[in-house]
């Protein structure tokens, strides 16, 4: 290390940039000493990571000899300048970290200056993701500069846990993998202030099924109208009396020709949505369904259910719609209106191309980070101890054709998936999905510190989180879930924990739901704790933690529950060995506890409901009623927490595993310890503006 001090010593400010890094530093002894204590740093970094190597050492000094020198300097090395800025900063000493992790090869590329054809250098960098992808091996990283992706990243190689492969956006920079390809014209005034272009396709299919302007999403043309981005909240229309099976009636039917277009229904009892085509239609009164085929009375049209209609040139009738027409075999027109009620061409107009922007599937130990996704998801089928931090991602996931639980249950349908063992997303951002946010499938798989929002618009069973029945062991923890067409928190897989996560909002497009919910599902030792779960915005059977028919070894313990205008947490039978401990739910919940059954036995008897508050009525329990003992409505503060008086503190019963840790001479009723730490759930970030 004195040896570098030495070297750093020659460094004397030589420009305009130098000297406002130096005011900013203080003099030179300063930054000598800056630079130093990097270096031991970097020391400790080496030795801890144990890649303490000659080459190491090597860049240290390196750079030591060029530190805070531009490229007009005497000394100036730009093999160290590695963000290409002309001056030698921290900027370049943290990808220089990142390199020392790697313990393998760094490539560069820029969308604006690459060519793949470089050798994917700093200087010389390639063009795509996917050129350094085809040549990366265990240890390998790889620095994305800004701009925007238009591909689909599938890397070649595996990393190993040691050596893992490295996807890095460039420090301070924020580049944009992209599902959608630009969709230029030309473009040629078609009625007012709809446009139209023609575009050619390889074969009779739609060349695309979503389309962007200026990077938001606009609506296929449709009726009733509704805003940009008004997903899980939108317009929607209601069938009147004389509706059933074969026919929708609505005297507020719109103007124009509907015959083919397509409606999206919830019917019956507004579980789950389908769309069918439209037949016979007569405006200001009725359509026929293009076929009758429902599922059974729950699913039935009726009065009262809630459509929209999409899919016809004559509902193209405000800006930010759309509509594609085929025009003969191998080519489609374009109609669209854009705001401010100009040409399309002086606009950015995208239209999805590609479902994933990276396909890790059947690969290992890959790590991206920092990473903007548009228009795409992250696939992972059969990955291991892949990691997805700190990218954030628009438009997930789109379809609009659905047809009940086929949709639903269908585990290629959902965009964002992730099977495979000890995977994990982390700190990520992921908005606008017409199904799921995340779908896992895998075995021991995590999301945490996550923020998930405006999925399942397409009103399917999908949730911000879905755990399928084959997970196995998953964690999802301090997530911040919220506004769904149905579920936020849907669980049908085995042994997982959900915890600490703030989930609110859902369903807004379907009825009879819970915030988390399942049905038929062993959860195998599942567990949902400390959990804020509030707002539920459904009109019929609102509820919190839904735990309905045919449900199993499930642990529900410190949750706090509000605003659930219904039933905070619902047991419905059959149901067996599923436990509800220390839960406290406030009065804005129409009662504490709940149950249906759908078929005998109504028997709660291998259940258990201790050490719960609630600020409500208790509520009601099965006939056979599960283990009740140690509950009570007592004083709290306005947060759920204990009052210093309240009769709750040491008012609780012993559950080893629960209460473990409780202050006092016994555990506390409901969520909160009085006197212990208080817990906070949800992600502990902001989402970005993109």
């Amino acid at each position: 290390m004195p040896l570098l001090k030495n070297k750093i010593a020659c460094c004397t400010p030589k420009d305009k940039r130098l000297n406002m890094f130096t005011g900013c530093f203080g003099d030179l002894a300063m930054r000598c000493k800056i630079f130093t204590f990097l270096c031991a740093t970097a020391v400790v970094f080496l030795s801890a990571a144990n890649v303490t190597t000659a080459a190491n050492y090597t860049q240290l000094a390196r750079m030591g000899q060029t530190w805070l020198l531009s490229s007009g300097d005497a000394g100036y090395d730009q093999t160290c300048d590695y963000n290409l800025d002309d001056f030698v900063n921290l900027k370049d000493f943290a990808i220089l970290a990142y390199i020392w992790e790697t313990d393998g090869k760094v490539y560069f590329v820029s969308e604006s200056t690459g060519v793949d054809t470089n050798p994917g250098t700093s200087g010389q960098p390639f063009k795509t993701i996917q050129k350094a992808a085809s040549l990366m091996v265990a240890g390998d990283a790889c620095f994305i500069r800004q701009g925007v992706y238009r591909e689909m990243v599938t890397p070649a190689n595996s990393g190993t846990e040691k050596n893992p492969i490295l996807f890095l956006a460039y420090p301070n920079e924020h580049p944009i993998i992209s599902g959608a390809d630009l969709l230029t014209g030309p473009w040629s005034v078609y009625s007012g202030s709809i446009y139209k272009t023609t575009i050619s396709t390889p074969s009779e299919d739609a060349p695309f099924n979503q389309l962007f302007v200026d990077h938001q999403m606009y609506n296929e043309a449709r009726w009733p109208n509704t805003g940009v981005n008004q997903l899980v909240t939108m317009n929607r229309a209601y069938s009147d009396a004389g509706t059933d099976g074969s026919i929708l009636v609505d005297d507020a039917l719109p103007p124009g020709d509907w015959n083919d277009a397509t409606v999206h229904i919830v019917p019956g009892d507004e579980w789950i949505s389908f769309t069918k085509f439209i037949t016979n239609y007569t405006p200001g009164a009725s359509f026929s369904f293009s076929d009758n085929a429902w599922g059974g009375e729950y699913y039935t049209p009726e009065v009262g259910d809630p459509y929209w209609l999409f899919g016809a040139l004559d509902g193209l009738d405000i800006a930010t719609e759309w509509y594609l027409k085929k025009a003969d075999v191998q080519s489609y027109d374009c109609y669209l209106w854009c705001e401010g009620n100009d040409s399309p061409s002086n606009h950015i107009v995208e239209v999805k191309k590609r479902n994933h922007a990276f396909d890790l599937s059947s690969k290992s130990h890959i790590r991206v980070k920092g990473m903007r996704i548009f228009a795409a998801a992250v696939l992972m089928d059969g990955s291991h101890n892949c990691l997805i931090e700190n990218c954030h991602i628009k438009y997930v996931d789109h379809f609009s054709q659905c047809s009940s639980y086929s949709t639903s249950h269908n585990p290629y349908k959902h965009q964002n998936r992730m099977s495979g063992s000890d995977n994990e997303w982390k700190k990520c951002s992921i908005v606008y999905s017409a199904g799921n946010g995340i779908h896992d499938r895998g075995q021991g798989n995590k999301v945490t510190n996550c923020i998930i929002h405006d999925v399942d618009y397409i009103a399917t069973y999908a949730g911000a989180i879905y755990v399928n029945p084959d997970a196995n062991g998953g964690l999802y923890t301090r997530n911040t879930l919220y506004d769904s067409g149905r579920f936020v928190f849907w669980h049908e897989g085995r042994g997982f924990v959900c915890s600490y996560n703030h989930m609110y909002h859902g369903p807004w497009l379907t009825k009879d739901c819970g915030i988390t919910y399942s049905w038929g599902c062993d959860g195998g030792g599942a567990i949902i704790c400390y959990n804020n779960v509030h707002d539920t915005v459904t009109s019929i059977y609102p509820r919190g933690i839904y735990v309905d028919n045919n449900c199993a070894n499930l642990t529900i313990h410190h949750n706090l529950v509000w605003n659930i205008p219904e039933t905070g947490i619902n047991m419905s039978c059959p149901i067996n060995n599923v436990h509800s401990f220390n839960n406290t739910i406030l009065a804005s919940c129409g009662k504490a506890f709940g149950y249906g059954y759908w078929e005998a036995p109504a028997d709660q008897s291998t259940c258990s409901v201790i050490n719960n508050l609630y600020k409500c009525s208790i509520g009601n329990f099965a006939p056979i009623p599960p283990e009740l003992h140690h509950n009570g409505n007592y004083e709290i503060n306005p947060d759920g927490t204990l009052t210093s008086s309240s009769v709750a503190i040491d008012g609780g019963y012993v559950i080893p595993g629960i209460t473990d840790g409780y202050v006092g001479d016994a555990p506390d009723v409901g969520c909160y310890e009085y006197g212990a730490e208080f817990w906070t759930a949800g992600a502990d970030w902001q989402e970005p503006v993109w």
